[in-house]
């Protein structure tokens, strides 16, 4: 029948309802009502519970006698399903979208079973596409994925629409604490939804505090606001169980992941309040596009559980807000530029490896040559490695801290193991490195040669006569007058001194990085936003670091105090303080003493001190005529041959080896056992002592005709690649040497 538009009421019986007419669209029809269902005169609805007697009750809704309330598996189910599920079924059939809603947080509390009988009902709770098709295609309106966002115009606004657990709709939520279990001071700020700024919120929840949580339950979509329009945010619930029974949400392929629309922070319900399922862990994970473009960002949730009676339990609960992209090529460009270095290095070391056979005048491959190969391919790889992160790490700073509109994204706690464990090679191959060098230092043979020469014979006298005066033992032959030690000692002592010297000033350098990273606040650069803040007020929002920008920071400190330093060492102190090499080498000149030191069996380092003036041991008055001979140029320089050159590097023929051997080994003819009970030398060590001081200062003044040495100078490449290219077969070679090139390899 028509409906009547001037008494606007049906003039069928009271049981109908107004529809309007789909052909014509221009008048309005009366229908009847079902069965089950009463009318106001214009549409039907349920029966009230007063006059249920021609329906049937089910979960506070009267419905129609002829609907079937029963569900295969629904017995399984927990209480609130069992009671509510018919209802909500059917009034969703008859597009009730409260009911509908209802249905969709039934299957959030079933953990999104694909089984269960509320997903089956309302199948838009899942989104179509898989994880790779969602996550990485701008499947969202346009306006959305080509947002440019800048430092100037970079808000990303949360908005979440909560619904009751009836279905009924509660409002948006905006607030930010909304999202937290707990309340976090710093929420509000205006840095917390900055696009690249990292959010982390972790705090402790009391299980009342959760309980009540529970209690006033909310299913949350989660939407993103732009210019006025909402946007939503897939969910990727991590607990999700696939129909395999596999963790689907776990795997690293994305194209295995399925991603939903609702969440919850807390729930009871599903266990009938034995136990408390809360949201353990939250992350909003953002991918940016390029050029200050994002793609559509998730939400992944992670739920645990802890029992309902647990009053004095504290629960953590963690939030945070990442940003990620693909770091494939850059790690891919990281190990190619680590590889090419290793290739150069190892072409190095070759060279090393050659130099180290000569040196030791070995033609094979012993255990000592594989020790130093070890070394050398230990000590490239560290310093590649250390090489290609510090540059790495500096370009990431310098681009992400000046970029605009938001481009580069740091790389994730997960992504920074990569770093984390080629730091941690390096270090273990430096190490290797610097324990084997110490070994190398244990077999360094060193012999200070003394150049002073006896003043005469000794007199020896009778004893006192009664006049008290001394008279010469005719009976007695002269002695030779012996040279003191106590120059040769003192010049070992020193040298001592000097091996624990660096000429640089490590702990100033320390001291310098720390003041400016720690106190000025330089280490606030490494947080992890995309502009830089070296102060944070109180009120200010402070993001966490960022290990890779720490490093970063860290290495061009250290690299810029180090620098400033060096260059203070060669243009001033060195020059107007003290060098502390070159002034052993004039306490050597002065104590007519010259210093030996065979790192190899062929090879070693020479310092010559033998004095100019012939002697050392004397008294003040002489040695102050020395000097002024010295200042008047009236004596040779003090270098060896009358030159300016007192340090050398000196390559041995065999046959010097062999000499040196053969005195070296006469100190050792007595017993083990008797030289380990004595604690002073033997006449053996003794004479051998005298015996090669007398050889190697023969040696240096070139007395010995079957050992004779040329000067030479190294060319560059032999600096560079630290390699003889002469070998010395029937005379020795002294190279040479600046006193900044022996001490940094005494470093």
């Amino acid at each position: 029948s028509l409906y009547d538009t001037e008494s606007k009421a049906c003039p069928c019986n009271g049981r109908s309802q107004v529809i309007d007419d789909d052909i014509t669209k221009k008048r309005r029809l009366c229908v009847e009502c079902p069965t089950g269902t009463d009318s106001d005169g214009l549409r039907c609805s349920p029966c009230g519970l007063e006059d249920c007697s021609e329906c049937v009750y089910s979960g506070g809704v009267c419905l129609s006698p002829t609907r079937n309330l029963i569900f295969p598996g629904l017995n399984e189910k927990f209480q609130y399903y069992r009671d509510f599920y018919p209802s909500l079924h059917y009034l969703c059939l008859d597009k009730n979208g409260t009911a509908c809603q209802g249905l969709r947080n039934l299957c959030v509390l079933d953990q999104y079973s694909r089984g269960s009988l509320a997903c089956q009902d309302v199948p838009d709770v899942y989104y179509d596409l898989t994880g790779n098709e969602l996550l990485e295609s701008p499947i969202i309106e346009e306006t959305f994925v080509t947002k440019t966002f800048t430092q100037e115009n970079g808000r990303i606004d949360i908005v979440l629409a909560a619904y009751a657990l009836n279905g009924s709709f509660s409002g948006f939520l905006s607030g930010v604490n909304d999202l937290l279990l707990c309340h976090d001071p710093f929420a509000e700020a205006v840095g917390f939804w900055l696009v690249g700024v990292t959010y982390v919120h972790e705090c402790k929840v009391n299980i009342k505090n959760l309980l009540n949580t529970a209690d006033r339950m909310l299913f949350l979509s989660p939407y993103i606001s732009i210019s006025g329009q909402l946007y939503s945010i897939p969910v990727l619930q991590s607990d999700l169980v696939g129909e395999g029974g596999s963790l689907i949400n776990m795997e690293t392929d994305r194209s295995q992941w399925s991603l939903v629309k609702y969440f919850y922070l807390a729930e009871s319900i599903s266990s009938e309040n034995t136990f408390i399922s809360y949201a353990s862990e939250m992350e909003l994970r953002i991918t940016p596009r390029g050029m200050g473009l994002i793609y559509p960002p998730f939400l992944r949730v992670s739920y645990e559980r802890v029992s309902s009676s647990a009053d004095s339990t504290n629960i953590n609960f963690r939030f945070s807000i990442l940003y990620e992209s693909d770091v494939n090529a850059q790690i891919i460009g990281i190990f190619v530029s680590i590889g090419v270095l290793i290739v150069l290095g190892l072409i190095y070391s070759v060279f090393q490896i050659i130099s180290f056979l000569n040196r030791s005048g070995r033609m094979f491959c012993e255990i000592s040559t594989c020790l130093q190969l070890l070394a050398s391919v230990c000590s490239i790889l560290s310093s590649a490695i250390l090489l290609v992160l510090a540059l790495t790490s500096v370009i990431i700073l310098l681009f992400y801290k000046s970029q605009s509109p938001l481009t580069l994204v740091l790389p994730t706690k997960d992504q920074e193991l990569i770093y984390i464990c080629s730091l941690s090679v390096a270090t273990i191959c430096k190490l290797v490195h610097v324990a084997i060098i110490l070994g190398n230092q244990c077999t360094v043979d060193i012999f200070l040669i003394d150049w002073e020469k006896s003043k005469g014979k000794l007199i020896t006298t009778n004893p006192p006569s009664a006049t008290g005066t001394l008279t010469e033992d005719p009976n007695e032959k002269l002695k030779v007058a012996p040279v003191s030690i106590w120059r040769t000692y003192f010049v070992a002592n020193e040298w001592n001194e000097l091996q624990s010297c660096r000429r640089g000033f490590p702990l100033c350098v320390l001291f310098s990085s720390l003041l400016l990273l720690e106190v000025i606040g330089i280490k606030n650069i490494a947080a992890q936003e995309p502009f830089t803040h070296v102060v944070f007020a109180a009120s200010e929002y402070e993001p966490p670091s960022s290990s890779v920008l720490r490093f970063a920071l860290a290495t061009m400190t250290y690299t810029f105090f180090s620098l400033l330093i060096w260059l203070y060492i060669v243009l001033f102190h060195e020059r107007f303080v003290e060098h502390k090499l070159k002034q052993f080498a004039d306490l050597c000149a002065i104590g007519n003493i010259s210093v030996l030191i065979l790192s190899h069996n062929k090879y070693g380092y020479y310092i010559h001190g033998k004095s100019v003036h012939g002697q050392a041991d004397t008294d003040m008055k002489a040695i102050n005529d020395f000097f002024k001979k010295e200042e008047s140029n009236q004596v040779a320089e003090r270098g060896l041959g009358d030159s300016y050159e007192q340090i050398f590097e000196i390559s041995f023929t065999t046959n010097f080896r062999k000499y040196f051997n053969t005195i070296l080994l006469s100190s050792q003819s007595e017993s083990p056992e008797q030289s380990k009970t004595s604690h002073t030398l033997s006449s053996n060590q003794i004479k051998a002592y005298l015996h090669m001081n007398t050889f190697l200062s023969s040696f240096i003044d070139q007395v010995i005709p079957e050992l004779p040495y040329v000067h030479q100078n190294k060319t560059l490449m032999e600096k560079i690649l630290d390699f003889e290219i002469h070998q010395p077969e029937d005379r020795s070679i002294l190279y040479a040497s600046k006193s900044t090139y022996v001490s940094h390899r005494a470093d």
